[in-house]
């Protein structure tokens, strides 16, 4: 007579763990996800308090830049013009002392500004624009970023005496000073009102801007040629 062999039980090995008990043990508590996710969410928090800051400092970086370009290019603009004509000595830009003052180019007849928009290219105007800005239309005012003062000293005051603390005039050098603002509001910029023949007074016919107005100011000096 046979007997059926019966399967014997399963005894458990010491030290092993069945498939469920590893699975189950193997995720996150609620606790510890809740902790994740507010670390998550300050560092967020913490990174998105200084976007609007790193982007004012972008801005304000890209300007200066282009405002650095449009001044050379004015800058190059009047080394390249005929001395005579950029001191405006037709009407008497240099031929005395008391004609070492200051004027807005080109001319002390026809002072005129000029506009860039925010690629840093020019954006041309009627001359009666450039001298009255207020003249501007609103798709002109729209496109225009940056306005543009050129003031030109038709003799360059030069220093004078051992201790430097006398003014002399050159007439062989003219002062130009190009001075940039950023102002795509369009608002009107006054200018200084100095006296002129005040020697003293390096402020006058520039920009005087308000303090929400930024402004960068550029000068080189520009030899009579030989």
């Amino acid at each position: 007579m046979s007997h059926a062999m019966l399967p014997l039980p399963a005894v458990p090995i010491a030290g092993s763990r069945s498939p469920k008990s590893r699975f189950a043990q193997s995720g996150f508590s609620l606790v510890e996800v809740t902790l994740a996710i507010g670390i998550v969410a300050f560092a967020f928090v913490a990174l998105f308090a200084l976007l609007p800051q790193g982007m004012s400092q972008f801005r304000r970086t890209m300007e200066t830049t282009l405002s650095t370009q449009i001044a050379q290019r004015v800058i190059t603009d009047a080394q390249q013009t005929e001395f005579a004509k950029l001191i405006d000595e037709s009407t008497g830009g240099a031929k005395d002392v008391k004609d070492a003052f200051t004027f807005r180019g080109p001319a002390r007849a026809d002072q005129r500004l000029r506009f860039f928009d925010e690629d840093g290219n020019e954006v041309q105007v009627q001359e009666a624009q450039a001298r009255d800005p207020s003249a501007l239309d609103a798709g002109q005012r729209q496109r225009i970023t940056y306005w543009v003062n050129t003031r030109i000293m038709p003799k360059a005051p030069m220093p004078a005496g051992k201790e430097g603390t006398e003014v002399r005039f050159s007439n062989d050098l003219a002062l130009v000073t190009v001075q940039v603002a950023v102002n795509p509001s369009g608002n009107p910029i006054p200018f200084s009102t100095e006296e002129v023949s005040d020697d003293k007074q390096p402020g006058r016919n520039l920009f005087k801007a308000p303090s929400w107005i930024s402004v960068s100011t550029y000068s080189c000096l520009i030899a009579r040629g030989l």
